[in-house]
């Protein structure tokens, strides 16, 4: 934490710099970090509620939670990847930590997804559903599942400079991992014997203590708080420590 304290402003001006360039020339502007998170949930309310659905109560907003959560992560992640590529030339002519780079992307994405869930909380109450308790859980949930994004988007955003092909791998295995999350369907219906072998599915699980805690209003299931504690821990250390041995070798590649 002493690393990003005493970087505290020039953290914040590429979160600026991150959110400013999603909107520049709209007309709108910073106006679409809640408009089109609202847009989007109002269709996927429509499509589910009407058309398709599972035999459960208020079957869109269980659907939102956990879209909301895979947009964070696929949005962040895959703006990573270019990050020091990108900035080659910042990289190469000033002298400034590289690991505020990725996470700025980190954070900034943070804050639309902030934005995205009180869209969503608005709709929750519309649609008659009752807070608990347990939504109190749900920020250090959500920042423990940002410091797992970051992990992930680090290495991504280290491994593109060598290996060009990390771009079309993860556009790959990122389609396959959004089917092997319960976004869409209910955790249930997983058969039995593969419940072990879906729960190494680290998004899978941070997934399913966000519908816990917000759709069910339920104390989420210690293995799940167990596992994503374990998930990211070691994910964002082993991304810092992989980073920092490779980090002169990643700019001679840019």
């Amino acid at each position: 934490m002493e690393f990003f304290t005493r970087h505290i402003n020039l953290l914040t001006e590429l979160i600026k710099s991150d959110l400013k360039s999603k909107y520049k020339n709209t007309i709108l502007g910073f106006l679409w970090i809640l408009f089109e998170p609202l847009f989007m949930m109002i269709i996927l309310y429509i499509v589910f509620n009407k058309f398709i659905r599972f035999q459960m109560d208020n079957y869109p907003m269980y659907i939102l939670s956990g879209v909301i959560l895979w947009r964070f992560f696929i949005n962040t992640t895959s703006q990573s990847i270019f990050i020091f590529y990108r900035n080659r030339e910042m990289i190469l002519k000033v002298r400034i930590p590289r690991l505020l780079l990725p996470f700025s992307i980190v954070l900034s994405n943070l804050v639309i997804t902030f934005f995205e869930y009180i869209v969503y909380f608005i709709l929750f109450l519309l649609a008659g559903m009752h807070l608990s308790w347990t939504m109190l859980f749900f920020l250090p949930y959500l920042l423990l599942f940002a410091f797992f994004t970051a992990g992930v988007s680090l290495l991504l955003a280290l491994i593109y400079p060598f290996f060009k092909d990390v771009k079309p791998g993860w556009e790959i295995f990122s389609q396959a991992l959004f089917f092997l999350c319960p976004i869409f369907y209910p955790f249930e219906i997983v058969p039995y014997k593969f419940i072990h072998v879906y729960l190494l599915n680290p998004v899978a699980v941070f997934i399913l203590g966000v519908h816990e805690m917000l759709y069910a209003g339920v104390i989420t299931d210690s293995t799940i708080i167990l596992n994503s504690v374990f998930f990211s821990v070691i994910v964002f250390i082993v991304s810092v420590l992989v980073f920092l041995m490779n980090e002169e070798k990643m700019v001679k590649s840019i």
